[in-house]
């Protein structure tokens, strides 16, 4: 099971950020489908039985991710998208979108606040910009100042439940 990359992007390379990530090798404009995250549908139960790497999953609902089962499937399902605090593209439920026109060479990025639901998830931001939140957690999408801001690029399932916690 291999996730969908466009021939404008390549996994893979060396980023600044962490490890290998995603990057353009062609322009890519705004709006521009980037990617395309393939796997099983998983519930939490289900993943943590795996015992696989984290963060080969990518959460689509409540309690529902999209993640490969076996460690064959792992690179394949892998988009290598490292998060940062002003992202580039974004995940419109499986399909990775980008924001803005991406030039050649830049490194495709998601803000992990924006898909991310998970109590125990947080780590330390290496985005090094300006607007960086030095410190990434799975709760990221109740603050006030990132719903403002971005409210249009959190998957479905976030965006429901900051419309259902406004509606308190």
């Amino acid at each position: 099971m291999k996730s969908w990359i466009s021939p404008k992007a390549k996994k893979g390379l060396k980023s600044k950020i962490h490890g290998r990530g995603l990057f353009a090798v062609s322009s890519i404009k705004k709006g521009e489908l980037i990617a395309i995250k393939r796997g099983h549908l998983l519930t939490g139960q289900q993943l943590k039985k795996l015992r696989m790497k984290r963060h080969c999953e990518l959460q689509i609902g409540e309690d529902l991710y999209v993640a490969p089962l076996t460690q064959k499937e792992f690179n394949g399902s892998m988009l290598l998208l490292n998060h940062s605090c002003c992202p580039n593209a974004y995940f419109k439920n499986v399909k990775v979108v980008a924001i803005r026109n991406i030039k050649r060479g830049e490194e495709i990025t998601v803000d992990y606040g924006m898909t991310d639901d998970n109590d125990n998830h947080r780590m330390k931001c290496n985005c090094h910009n300006p607007c960086c939140r030095k410190i990434i957690t799975g709760k990221d999408w109740e603050s006030p100042k990132l719903q403002k801001g971005c409210k249009k690029l959190f998957s479905p399932f976030i965006k429901r439940k900051i419309d259902y916690s406004a509606k308190k």
